[in-house]
């Protein structure tokens, strides 16, 4: 019996390795969507899609004290504490901590019209 020869790699697959950079941990198998899009970040500090995704996704897994450090990181940053959608984070925010209050050092922007955060 022969071996059959391997699969040839598919051209429209991308590799996560090339096209961006990180590296995966591949001793114990881990793909944390987290630790992904905190590289991704560290990379390139201007994606606001990624910074949704960051914010989704710790108030998906309930990382309260992460959600805090992405607010004030986002809010040090003047580009970023103009464009980002602060209604969404907000909701998101509400969502997280329970309707506990943002620290009071925390001021998020204006939303649009809504009444301004804490």
């Amino acid at each position: 019996m022969t071996n059959p020869s391997p699969t040839p790699p598919n051209p429209r697959r991308r590799n996560l390795r090339e096209d961006t950079g990180i590296v995966m941990d591949e001793d114990n198998g881990s793909h944390d969507i987290h630790d992904v899009i905190l590289a991704s970040l560290g990379s390139d500090p201007g994606r606001l899609d990624l910074w949704m995704m960051r914010f989704e996704i710790e108030q998906t897994l309930g990382l309260k004290d992460e959600f805090l450090s992405g607010i004030r990181q986002a809010l040090d940053n003047p580009s970023l504490r103009e464009k980002l959608d602060w209604r969404k984070i907000r909701a998101l925010w509400d969502r997280v901590a329970g309707g506990e209050a943002l620290p009071a050092e925390l001021s998020l922007p204006d939303m649009a019209g809504a009444p301004a955060s804490n």
